[in-house]
């Protein structure tokens, strides 16, 4: 008996052959393999911008705190007699002070910032509603232990970090204003009025009214008005300067016209008897810029931090950040970022120009 098949084969139609799906199958796993690589990538990418994201969330808060006060620094300038006994000229006057210096304990640590700003922070409470309250404010990056501010519940074991440090005095203990009460009346003879202005110059070179803000940098303790705002800060760099216009990178003064070296005081030779006044004399700079470079807290555990402050850190700001020209700026802080890469530290650095807003600069020098 003949069978009849129901399946036809087209003539020249054929099926794949082994050789044919295990070429598919391995083309499959290579690109099932190319994704997967691209997948794990992609996802370790986004863990690690996390991970960085949250290690310098405090960092990028404190920083923005910090250049929010300092852009409300004030001076309160004002035009009087260059000498109530005998006047002759106009000039610029202040009873207020704004100076940055290097660091105290470190150079390599950038600048200290002091200055004063209405925080209307007070210890009072009938004065803390009052507005536009001046408090003496400044900032600047210490290293050494927890000591004096830590919770008493810890355990009594000191922690070493490099820290940003935030001075605040409370209004009703601000010192600005307390030389001024001894000014001569105005029958004064010349002799009484030159002692008066010998005494203020000293206050204010004496920097007297942030005394209660300035924390013992030798040790890294701080004052009992000082608050470390957050942990991981190596260096803060203040820059006072001009716009790019009136002193451009690269120009004469290559950034530098305002100050070569980031200091400034608007005291220093601004008392009326002085003669001529510098630029900067009872002037806020137009801007400032300052830059922060923060480790992580995994790289600062990593360097067992004690007492002596880790080399590896200090080798590297060692030299630097002392000369405010913008290619030794830009030097400088490649040098310090490249070490720092060096030794697998992570590391970020946050930059930014604050504009001061009470600023009403006038070059007179021209």
């Amino acid at each position: 008996m003949r069978r009849i098949s129901l399946m036809r084969t087209s003539p020249g139609k054929k099926g794949f052959s082994l050789v044919e799906m295990m070429v598919a199958i391995t083309v499959l796993v290579i690109l099932l393999g190319i994704l997967f690589t691209i997948t794990n990538t992609v996802a370790k990418t986004v863990v690690n911008t996390s991970v960085k994201v949250d290690t310098f969330a405090a960092a990028r808060a404190a920083f923005d705190l910090m250049s929010q006060k300092l852009s409300q620094a004030t001076l309160n300038t004002y035009w009087d007699y260059d000498n109530p006994v005998s006047p002759t000229v106009y000039e610029r006057q202040s009873d207020l002070q704004f100076f940055i210096r290097q660091n105290t304990q470190k150079s390599g640590y950038g600048q200290e910032v002091y200055f004063t700003t209405p925080c209307m922070y007070s210890t009072d409470a009938t004065l803390r509603s009052t507005d536009g309250l001046l408090n003496a404010c400044g900032f600047f990056v210490a290293y050494g232990p927890d000591t004096n501010f830590r919770p008493g519940s810890l355990p009594a074991t000191a922690r070493y970090r490099y820290r940003l440090i935030q001075g605040l005095e409370p209004t009703e203990n601000l010192a600005t204003y307390c030389n001024w009460a001894t000014t001569p009346t105005s029958t004064a003879t010349a002799s009484q009025w030159s002692t008066y202005w010998t005494n203020m110059a000293t206050f204010w070179s004496t920097h007297a009214w942030i005394n209660n803000t300035i924390g013992n940098l030798g040790t890294g303790t701080p004052n009992t008005n000082d608050t470390p705002l957050v942990n991981n800060v190596i260096a803060l760099i203040v820059w006072p300067h001009l716009s790019d216009v009136e002193d451009p990178p690269g120009g004469t003064y290559d950034g530098a016209r305002l100050t070569s070296n980031y200091t400034y005081d608007s005291q220093n030779g601004a008392m009326p008897t002085s003669g001529t006044q510098p630029i900067t004399a009872n002037q806020l700079p137009p801007t400032v810029q300052i830059t922060m470079i923060v480790i992580s807290e995994a790289s600062a555990a990593r360097l067992n931090m004690g007492a002596t402050p880790p080399t590896v850190i200090e080798t590297a700001l060692s030299g630097k950040f002392t000369s405010s020209k913008y290619t030794q700026y830009q030097a400088d802080l490649a040098s310090v970022s490249a070490s720092l890469s060096a030794a697998h530290i992570a590391f970020e650095v946050l930059n930014t120009s604050v504009t001061m807003k009470e600023s009403k600069w006038s070059d007179n020098s021209q």
